[in-house]
């Protein structure tokens, strides 16, 4: 027993020579931190208070919680993160003041892609894509400073259409139309700052007509300004991009 005391005290004193600050009071070398549980939380090289090169987070069940590179003087820092089952959560790159930047891949529990973000200072920006979990795309929306803007396609497992159409600073806008997995438009018409506005037309999965509206500035109009408009355009706005089926 006493030989085991002795040998926790000398450990105990190699652990607080390794953790050193300099006269300024920065971290220097070799550090290791724990909570009040005396559980590890990380451990990993500083100099001059900065992080240098690989550190290690842990969750307090002491499974790996996150390994992190960092280079640049710590103001860059390339990301692994695990879920507590030790599966891959996220991988990706940080900026200063843990921002995330450029490529960032999610996984769900069982180390599945969920999908791929592209960041700008910590924002959302560009195509990012969602995944069925067979691998296949489900998604692909753009943002812009965190929001919705840009075209964007939503899949069926078989990879068909399943919608399509744009968003402009979070809102709809625009041609918008919805599928069946045999490529038939189910429903198509028009949005305008995130409503519907004009003509919508729905259809059967054989590709015939099922019913026509018309909207003005989200609210249905009555059925004579209805009939009166598809009347006169002939409903060419909607019915040329639709599909037939396949036979």
């Amino acid at each position: 027993m006493k030989n085991f005391i002795l040998l926790l005290l000398f450990c105990s004193t190699l652990m607080s020579l390794s953790q050193k600050t300099d006269a300024k009071g920065r971290k220097q070398g070799y550090w290791k931190k724990t909570d009040d549980k005396n559980k590890l939380v990380y451990e990993g090289e500083f100099k001059d208070d900065v992080p240098i090169g690989k550190f290690k987070y842990y969750y307090p069940n002491d499974s790996v919680r996150a390994i992190m590179y960092f280079k640049n003087e710590g103001k860059i820092a390339y990301a692994k993160l695990f879920h507590m089952n030790g599966k891959r959560m996220a991988e990706g790159k940080y900026t200063y003041m843990e921002l995330k930047d450029s490529t960032w891949k999610f996984y769900d529990e069982l180390g599945v892609l969920l999908s791929v973000d592209q960041y700008k200072q910590g924002k959302k920006n560009g195509i990012c894509f969602v995944y069925l979990p067979d691998g296949k795309l489900a998604e692909e929306r753009s943002y812009k400073n965190d929001v919705m803007d840009g075209p964007y396609k939503e899949y069926f497992s078989n990879s068909a259409i399943k919608s399509q159409g744009k968003y402009v600073n979070g809102q709809l806008e625009g041609r918008v139309s919805y599928h069946f997995p045999n490529g038939v438009e189910v429903a198509a018409g028009y949005y305008k700052n995130g409503v519907k506005n004009g003509p919508w037309i729905y259809r059967l999965e054989n590709g015939n007509v099922k019913e026509r509206e018309l909207f003005k500035n989200g609210k249905l109009a009555s059925q004579k300004e209805t009939d009166e408009f598809f009347a006169k355009s002939k409903s060419t706005s909607t019915t040329d991009k639709s599909k037939h089926p396949k036979k």
